[in-house]
This record gives C-alpha cells, structure tokens and sequence, in this order.
C-alpha cells in the first residue's frame, strides 16, 4: 500500500500530490490551530476527505511550533506505516513542521522512500536532502545521561562504562557539533537524536 503522510493546511498542493503519487492513504498532519484558523483547517479537511472519499484519509494533529513534539509525530506515523511505501510531502508545513519532517524522515531513512516538496510552477516534486542525524553509540550514551540531569564527566564515565578522558572527549565533540551547550544541556539537535 502506498501511504502518503502530508504536512496539511489548505487544499493547495496535496489534493495534486495525492493524485500524482496515486496514494492508497493519506494521512494529514495538522498543526494546531485556533479561531478562524481552526474552522477553516476544519473545512479544508472535510472538504479533502469527501473529494478523495475512496482512499483512506487519517488526519494527525500535532503541535506548530515545537519542533521536538512534531518530529515525534512523524516518527510514530511513520513507525505506524513501516510495512507500507511511505512518502512524506512537505509542501503546505510551516519552517518548524518542515524541520520536524525533516529530522524524521533523517532518523528512519530505511523506512521511507522518499520526502519530497510539490512545485505547482514546474508541476513537478522536488526530493528534499535528508540529514546525517546518526552518532555513535558512546555519545548517545552521554546523550541519555545528560537528558536525565547528569552533568559530571567522572559519573557519566562511570555510567556508560568508558574511561573519563574520552568522555572529555566525546563532551566536546557534543558541544561542537551543537547536540549540548556550553553548560551541558541538551540543545533541541540533542533532544531529537535521542528520539
């Protein structure tokens, strides 16, 4: 079955994305929304799942803004889906649903076949990048340690079962490449590889 998982506000692109890909299933992600904002997803919504009545439309809402919450989403979405061709279309998300999608589709890279965003200009996609999200499995380790309040080298060494100076190491290499900050807690980078 081929499931398409679109980020979703308005009947812009994914009515044509559903069409072109020749989906089985959509499943639409929703950012929260409020007031006139709210009624008019709702109508949208609606107004999508009676124009593509003969597949099977879900609808997943999420938060908007916090990047973290929404790159959990997509990963239990695509959890959910992996025995099924999954394509992930980012055309109507928000910069920080854009992000999310990103960094998921980069965490299950095996399990989707591709993440694409819909140019109605050129009536085409455009295959989006994917990230190198993977660390080794001592610095996630470290990773795990400082997401529970564990900041001191000697402990952390002692916990992941590795010689302090590498931690010392590894503490660096974290910092640098923008997983922890200075004063060793998990940046939003770090909160996600942990997902």
């Amino acid at each position: 079955m081929k499931v398409l998982i679109a980020t979703f506000f308005g009947m812009k692109s994914v009515p044509i994305v559903a069409h072109k890909l020749g989906a089985d299933k959509v499943i639409l992600v929703i950012g929260e929304a409020k007031g006139k904002d709210k009624e008019l997803l709702d109508k949208n919504v609606e107004e999508f799942k009676k124009n593509f009545h003969y597949l099977t439309v879900e609808v997943a809402e999420t938060d908007s803004i916090a990047v973290p919450l929404i790159t959990k989403t997509f990963l239990k979405l695509i959890d959910k889906e992996k025995d099924n061709e999954i394509i992930i279309n980012m055309s109507e998300a928000r910069k920080p649903m854009f992000l999310a999608g990103l960094f998921a589709v980069s965490l299950r890279k095996k399990l989707v076949k591709s993440v694409n965003y819909y140019l109605p200009e050129k009536n085409d996609f455009l295959e989006l990048p994917l990230l190198m999200l993977d660390i080794d499995k001592t610095k996630l380790a470290i990773l795990r340690q400082i997401n529970l309040g564990n900041k001191d080298p000697n402990s952390i060494a002692r916990k992941v079962g590795n010689h302090r100076s590498n931690i010392y190491l590894h503490l660096k290499e974290l910092k640098e490449n923008k997983f922890i900050t200075e004063d060793r807690k998990l940046t939003i980078s770090g909160e996600i590889v942990l997902l």
